[in-house]
């Protein structure tokens, strides 16, 4: 299945920062996934991995609000705003720990919610995605201009909409997937270019990212108690396997796994190996929180 086929099932959670649609798919007793995309995309792109998880795992996919989404939010967002939003998230859904997949900013986000909320994660496993200095990567560091520009933002927008192929440039949304589509550009561009409220939101986050955030939240990772693994498309230029070698450095139980030829979206370009290294990810975690227990009952006998 392709980014086009929709989830199974969508339901409408309010959280501190506003409505969020939470895709959910796969099996009910599953252990439950939830996976965090990034900037100008949608839930969607995460589909071809959750295709290949959902008979072993049940997946959450939240809609993030960073311009691609439908329902706009009412409060100014930031990756700790949204990462908070997740804690909300998962009461509603009544989950109340999860493994956490990010992607792009979506990672930056995915470290903040672990950082934050340390005891609703069984393990993070990040893909290519901002951390440490890099956020955003200076080949997209013109995306930081977007609150100061908003009609040439609803501009850009409408023009990727209605001529998708122009956004197939490398520094567009073409160097982020050797698979990419220009259908896939268009449905990401649609929801930028009709609302000048989701514009809004999209801009609201950018103004509220930057290298101390992604620091900042590495620095609380050191001590996070439960496993973390990057699995990373070593071809990216501009979350580079460099990059994701010395955040694992920065984490003493950190583990990383390169994908050969993954650019940015790896999931799209490697969906079956994304999705394996998310079910052998789990099988770990399910040992960790074995072992967790066990410590726990030794404890009070």
């Amino acid at each position: 299945m392709t980014p086009e086929t929709p989830y199974e099932m969508t339901r409408r959670v309010e959280t501190r920062a506003g409505t969020m649609e939470i895709h959910v798919e796969g099996r009910a007793d599953g252990p439950p996934v939830l996976l965090v995309h990034g900037a100008a995309v949608s839930a969607s792109i995460w589909r071809p991995v959750v295709t290949r998880l959902r008979l072993a795992h049940r997946c959450f996919v939240p809609e993030m609000p960073l311009g691609s989404h439908r329902v706009p939010m009412r409060t100014e967002l930031s990756p700790s705003v949204l990462s908070d939003a997740l804690v909300d998230v998962l009461d509603a859904l009544g989950l109340e720990r999860v493994l956490v997949v990010g992607n792009d900013s979506g990672g930056a986000i995915s470290q903040v919610f672990t950082a934050r909320h340390a005891e609703r994660v069984a393990g993070l496993l990040l893909t290519n995605c901002d951390a440490l200095e890099c956020f955003p990567p200076a080949e997209y560091a013109y995306m930081s201009a977007v609150p100061d520009y908003p009609r040439a933002a609803a501009v850009a927008a409408r023009v990727l909409h209605r001529f998708p192929r122009l956004g197939m440039h490398g520094r567009a949304y073409g160097g982020l997937a050797r698979s990419m589509r220009p259908a896939w550009i268009r449905a990401w561009c649609a929801p930028l270019a009709r609302s000048a409220e989701l514009r809004g939101d999209l801009a609201s986050f950018l103004r509220n990212i930057g290298p101390e955030v992604t620091l900042e939240a590495a620095r609380a990772l050191e001590h996070f108690p439960r496993p973390i693994k990057m699995v990373w498309g070593e071809d990216d230029p501009y979350f580079t396997i460099e990059l994701a070698r010395r955040l694992k450095d920065a984490l003493p139980a950190a583990a990383l796994e390169a994908i050969p030829g993954g650019l940015t979206y790896v999931m799209l370009d490697a969906p079956e190996r994304v999705a394996q290294a998310i079910t052998d990810f789990a099988q770990d975690v399910g040992k960790a929180e074995a072992a967790e227990a066990s410590r726990r009952a030794a404890a009070l006998s």
